[in-house]
């Protein structure tokens, strides 16, 4: 049920403040000394960030981490805060390279960027 609060867990549910109240939600989080964190998203991860700096940090959803100051970078997070990022940057470049060096396609099913 969204907003109820179990023993040794914050409530995580619809915020009447919107992004307004991260902050307070963000600071009444780290108050409680948990062992981590989890952020449901990015703007909580990012008010999580600014109240905390020890206490370990996963978000399931992170977007533009490095922008956003949340890690240093994709090769070294320096922060406390993990978690999966839907999109890197040269990734999908690098995906199709190392296909392409596996050998894992044959020669007419390799894609042309031709243009029809």
């Amino acid at each position: 049920m969204p907003g109820t609060k179990c023993p040794g867990q914050l409530p995580i549910g619809p915020r009447s403040g919107g992004l307004a109240d991260l902050p307070r939600w963000a600071e009444e989080a780290v108050s409680a000394q948990p062992a981590v964190i989890v952020a449901p998203a990015t703007h909580e991860a990012v008010a999580l960030s600014k109240a905390t700096s020890h206490i370990p940090i996963i978000c399931p959803a992170l977007a533009d981490a490095v922008h956003l100051g949340l890690i240093q970078s994709e090769a070294r997070l320096g922060r406390n805060i993990t978690g999966i990022e839907p999109y890197i940057s040269g990734l999908p470049a690098k995906q199709i390279e190392l296909a392409r060096e596996s050998g894992v396609w044959s020669q007419k099913d390799r894609p042309s960027h031709k243009r029809c």
